[in-house]
């Protein structure tokens, strides 16, 4: 299953949790969250039931713990003019 993550840069294009393990919940920044252990010492909590990304711990051994948090996120409707080219730009292809 991929899942598109939200709040991380570099995580747009979605992310497949089909390899990492639910191993319970904790509680994040005040909101209940998945957490889940995935391959090369990385731990992932994703907002209870959802795929919003809340935190992620990476232990990297010569130099520690990476940790990466959103906090206040809030969610709700965006504007739809959010999703318009800005002026002066134009769509384009996405060549990989």
């Amino acid at each position: 299953m991929t899942n598109v993550i939200d709040g991380f840069p570099g995580f747009e294009g979605g992310f497949d949790r089909s390899m990492d393990n639910l191993v319970g919940t904790e509680t994040i920044d005040g909101q209940l969250a998945d957490k889940y252990e995935g391959q090369r010492a990385t731990t992932y909590y994703y907002r209870h039931g959802t795929t919003v990304l809340l935190k992620v711990e990476k232990i990297i051994p010569a130099f520690g713990t990476e940790i990466y948090e959103s906090r206040n996120i809030q969610t709700g409707e965006q504007s739809p003019d959010l999703f318009e080219i800005p002026e002066g730009y134009k769509k384009g292809k996405f060549v990989s």
